[in-house]
């Protein structure tokens, strides 16, 4: 395979990570940039979450979303086994990616039209459409939070299931800029930003997203939230009483939060939204 959808992303990404972060690490850039393009784990894994979730396997019949796909190694690796994955973001220069790697792999024609142009906040896909919706480490960016969560729930049918992985930010480590981070302290943020160089046009856009705000949102639609981390915890805890597992997972929860705000270490939120 050649690389010029790789350079090409790698070369956007320098640009945008120095322009909004500050960040200008090239060797780490560069493996971004192949593995978004090239890699496969990431989006093995959130297929197998789904199918772990569900009960069942995903293939031919499933009509899945994937809301901000970036460069579309998640619509591919779908379509590659035989999942109807469509794939929609509001970046052009991502779907001129999205066709540098139509060249360059063996990927059918046909494919390119798995993809839209367009933003969350405006899906422009009909009610009750897609069997399963998935978005990843995006809504921090959004313009809207809560209008996207709720145009993916619109074009969920009903039984289905909507898949959210995104920041969690009661953390105290912040990812785009790689700094030991405040929660929620927008004034001194600023000030904290200013005083160690760094631009702060990204955290100007940035959606300090929490898990609790998230999940409070969902419920207030009428619709019921899973922690997949916290599922994750009960399944190895099988063998327990279901109460001293679900007590177990929830302590494990708050576990990570503490340890986040004494390290400085990333959180992140992994839930499931049952649609019934």
């Amino acid at each position: 395979m050649e690389n010029r959808a790789v350079k090409v992303l790698f070369e956007h990404l320098m640009v945008e990570a120095a322009l909004y972060y500050g960040v200008r690490d090239a060797e780490y850039l560069w493996k971004v940039s192949n593995d978004w393009i090239k890699g496969t784990f990431s989006s093995n894994q959130r297929y197998a979450e789904m199918e772990e979730f569900i009960g069942l396997g995903i293939g031919y019949g499933t009509r899945i979303l994937d809301m901000a796909c970036g460069c579309g190694n998640f619509v591919f690796n779908g379509l590659n086994r035989g999942i109807d994955v469509r794939g929609i973001d509001p970046c052009e220069w991502k779907h001129r990616i999205i066709d540098l790697v139509m060249h360059e792999m063996p990927f059918p024609r046909k494919w390119a039209g798995q993809f839209d142009v367009g933003f969350g906040e405006n899906l422009p896909y009909p009610d009750e459409h897609f069997d399963l919706v998935s978005t990843c480490q995006t809504l921090e960016h959004v313009g809207d939070v809560k209008k996207c969560v709720s145009e993916m729930l619109r074009v969920l049918k009903k039984g289905g299931t909507m898949f959210i992985r995104a920041p969690d930010y009661r953390g105290s480590y912040e990812k785009h800029y790689w700094l030991p981070w405040f929660p929620r302290h927008r004034k001194f943020t600023m000030a904290y930003l200013k005083a160690k160089k760094r631009p702060t046009i990204g955290y100007e856009i940035l959606k300090e997203i929490t898990l609790p705000e998230i999940k409070k949102y969902i419920y207030s639609l009428g619709y019921k939230t899973v922690d997949l981390d916290e599922e994750k915890v009960k399944k190895k805890l099988h063998f327990l009483p279901k109460k001293v597992a679900s007590s177990c997972a929830s302590l494990y929860k708050f576990s990570v939060l503490v340890k986040s705000r004494l390290f400085f270490k990333e959180m992140g939120m992994n839930l499931a939204v049952l649609k019934t």
